[in-house]
């Protein structure tokens, strides 16, 4: 979930828009997202030791929640707009 205490952002903020303005393709925010990722699971290992499943799959739900709520969010308006202006597929989708 994305939607954390307003006084956490503007650090969050700041350092993110500055990321960004290094980001010139795909890739670039890719390996971004992916770095940020694979430190956080990193930074949670205990006692140094290399990361386990469970910690591992843990970074895999970031990602995932992160791309269904940019879907939620993003995307199903969007298709919800084009749905009504070049209507449904079929019937199932009506």
């Amino acid at each position: 979930m994305p939607y954390i205490k307003s006084e956490k952002r503007p650090v969050l903020d700041g350092l993110i828009t500055t990321l960004y303005s290094h980001c010139d393709s795909k890739g670039e925010i890719n390996y971004c997202i992916t770095k940020l990722v694979h430190l956080w699971v990193l930074g949670r290992s205990l006692d140094s030791m290399w990361p386990g499943y469970d910690l591992r799959s843990l970074g895999h739900s970031v990602l995932q929640d992160a791309a269904a709520e940019y879907y939620r969010e993003v995307m199903g308006p969007y298709e919800d707009q084009k749905k009504k202006v070049n209507g449904p597929v079929s019937e199932l989708d009506r």
